[in-house]
């Protein structure tokens, strides 16, 4: 795979990043968590694991000044950059008019599905986003919903959030996120990127996470709806054995089904939430909502 080490030499035409931020007096509003990646090398690491061909299709999540944007955009067909902060749009309009193809949406990520912001390209697309933290549980949520759309996204998170995504069955990290994200995508862990690589450098460090979606899910798609609340029903009570955990939720299951559910698995009714793989979990919703059990 090229590496992309010199960022200065590679775009010797444009500004750096701080001297975007300096040019147009830029001043990050803690309120909508933005911290600018502004390390060449942290910059670079995410254009690398991103694998970008030149007939991709990007959807870039919170573009803010472009400095990734424009590392981005030599290298594929067309990059929808979305940013939600109006200020941000006339610099990343400005500093990337030479670049025919983008297209620049000052929208809400979380307000629309994927295909609102996308024409409809006949391909896959790549998400690519160095993240507000404040919106990392519903983004990700959102991208389980569109991931029969997308062919790979690399996003930034808090390293503390994503610990959880990668975290092992039965780790004190592990819960909902990691079962989620672990039965519907493959996991690439990147790199962790220390706080100096922002402005302004935030208190936590962050780390780059590869998600690919499974082209064979465990569990079907009529019965997602059901794998969902199992699992948010289950980690409810984390402490509690699965079988006290699903009697007394939401699910209005009844002894003699779980009995019978968990005797199709194999999986005891003494164990807790946080001791069961993804796979099990799949399983155990497959056993307790097919039809003459739930």
């Amino acid at each position: 795979m090229e590496k992309y080490e010199n960022y200065e030499l590679k775009l010797s035409s444009s500004l750096t990043p701080k001297q975007i931020i300096n040019k147009y007096n830029v001043i990050p509003f803690k309120g909508k968590g933005q911290n600018f990646l502004i390390n060449p090398g942290s910059l670079n690491k995410i254009i690398e694991l991103s694998e970008l061909c030149s007939d991709d299709v990007i959807l870039e999540i919170g573009s803010g000044i472009g400095n990734l944007t424009r590392l981005i955009l030599p290298r594929v067909k067309k990059l929808y950059a979305v940013e939600k902060d109006k200020k941000l749009i006339h610099i990343l309009t400005e500093e990337l008019k030479e670049f025919k193809n983008v297209i620049i949406m000052n929208e809400d990520i979380l307000k629309h599905r994927f295909s609102h912001f996308i024409q409809d390209e006949g391909v896959k697309i790549k998400v690519i986003g160095n993240l507000p933290y404040n919106i990392s549980t519903p983004l990700l949520f959102n991208l389980i919903k569109e991931r029969r759309l997308v062919s790979s996204a690399v996003l930034m998170f808090q390293r503390e959030f994503g610990q959880r995504i990668i975290a092992d069955c039965g780790s004190k990290d592990y819960g909902i996120l990691s079962v989620f994200c672990q039965t519907f995508f493959n996991i690439q862990r990147g790199h962790i990127i220390n706080p100096s690589s922002f402005y302004p450098s935030p208190k936590v460090e962050s780390i780059i996470i590869k998600l690919i979606p499974k082209g064979h899910i465990k569990i079907k798609p009529e019965l997602e709806k059901n794998f969902k609340i199992l699992v948010r029903a289950a980690f409810g009570k984390r402490r509690k054995k699965l079988k006290n955990a699903l009697l007394y939720s939401a699910l209005s299951i009844t002894e003699d089904i779980l009995a019978i559910g968990f005797k199709r698995t194999g999986i005891s009714l003494d164990r807790r939430p946080q001791t069961l793989t993804a796979d099990e979990f799949c399983k155990l919703t497959e056993a307790l909502f097919t039809k003459n059990v739930c």
